[in-house]
């Protein structure tokens, strides 16, 4: 009885789309996250097995459940990832804009940034 209510609540509900739905959005989607657990959901729609799906995007089980089960309650919108607390960037606007140019300019000697020099630079700099 168990196995069989867990195994239905990873079959997603075609009421937010089907998994040519899916690819559409995958096309257009930049956001990683947004597109693995998209890609999880159309995996199943598709008829891949639970197990086949974790294997193949090396996801747990739980993952599984809890992505196909926001879709079921929310569609895509609910796997649209949140932003997270947390502490701020220490880099402020100026700092920022000054790395963004080092970062496309050149050294002194006409030599592009690479990541030790600039962290040198960077050193001496701040």
């Amino acid at each position: 009885m168990y196995i069989e209510s867990m195994n239905r609540s990873l079959e997603p509900s075609l009421s937010f789309g089907d998994a040519t739905f899916i690819a559409d959005i995958l096309e257009r989607t930049k956001d990683v996250k947004h597109a693995r657990r998209l890609t999880a959901i159309r995996f199943r729609m598709l008829g891949y097995s639970s197990n086949e799906v974790c294997r193949l995007l090396s996801i747990t089980p739980e993952s599984l459940r809890k992505w196909v089960n926001v879709w079921n309650q929310s569609g895509e919108a609910g796997l649209q990832p949140v932003p997270r607390s947390g502490r701020p960037r220490k880099l402020g606007s100026e700092i920022r804009d000054l790395v963004v140019e080092r970062i496309q300019g050149t050294t002194r000697d006409g030599e592009p940034f690479t990541a030790t020099v600039f962290h040198g630079y960077l050193k001496k700099t701040l």
